[in-house]
């Protein structure tokens, strides 16, 4: 399981974040729709605060916080704490305006690098670089109408490779996050983050050595109801895994207009 998370602990960048006026027929300027506060159905809450209107300052959490850190257009670190204690930062570094590495700092001084190569504005292919666990990984994504579609993520270690291949699916209304400046960009390797909303994810994992392979699919549906200024208001995500176990939960978002 470790090998697997540290083969998605950073997520990632693309996409450049703007505001939307559709909602002001007569095009004056108002502030951009943000999210202030998203509820979970076990009680999880986190509060989002910002600076110069669309920069993110910080989510705090009943555990601890995440501290964003700009440089100009780019989020350049976030400090992620337990409770008081400094427990992971992630610095970026870009080319252009794209994440073109990315390097996290554990609470032991551990170090995680993830170097990200653009093939072309649809197609990403990453590498970590982990000293103290030299398995090697390796990742693509592939980008659709601003959204991540599908990821195809290995692991080899020894006489296993482990492959993780996901695709996703979206609506056509604007994603909650879709106004926070930056933020897209440091998170292209995850689907919740892109232009719209995932509707649909399919996650097949496929286990290969000489023994033979083996494979399994795990599957999620998400369905939203939207405010008036077409944001989701609430996410029902219905979980279906591969030995059959059936989830739910519910997500509820907040806005600052």
């Amino acid at each position: 399981m470790k090998k697997i998370i540290s083969a998605f602990i950073i997520s990632g960048f693309i996409l450049s974040c703007s505001s939307s006026n559709d909602d002001n027929p007569n095009n004056e300027n108002v502030t951009p729709i943000l999210p202030t506060k998203i509820v979970t159905d076990n009680n999880t809450t986190e509060n989002f605060t910002y600076k110069n209107t669309t920069e993110i300052s910080e989510i705090n959490f009943l555990t601890g916080k995440k501290i964003y850190t700009y440089d100009g257009e780019n989020i350049s670190k976030v400090s992620i704490y337990d409770k008081d204690k400094l427990v992971q930062t992630i610095d970026y570094k870009y080319a252009g305006s794209r994440v073109s590495t990315m390097t996290t700092t554990l609470a032991d001084n551990s170090k995680i690098i993830l170097l990200l190569d653009w093939i072309d504005d649809t197609h990403l292919k990453y590498t970590k670089v982990d000293v103290a666990n030299p398995v090697p990984v390796s990742g693509e994504c592939f980008y659709t109408n601003g959204n991540l579609s599908k990821t195809v993520n290995i692991i080899k270690d020894g006489d296993v490779t482990s492959t993780f291949e996901n695709t996703y699916e979206y609506d056509n209304k604007q994603n909650p996050y879709y106004n926070v400046k930056g933020f897209y960009q440091i998170n292209v390797l995850t689907p919740e983050f892109g232009k719209n909303n995932v509707t649909k994810s399919t996650m097949k994992t496929t286990f290969t050595s000489s023994a033979g392979t083996t494979s399994s699919t795990a599957t999620s549906t998400s369905t939203y109801t939207f405010s008036s200024k077409n944001v989701p208001d609430q996410q029902t995500t219905k979980g279906l895994s591969a030995n059959g176990q059936a989830t739910t939960s519910i997500k509820n978002y907040f806005y600052n207009r």
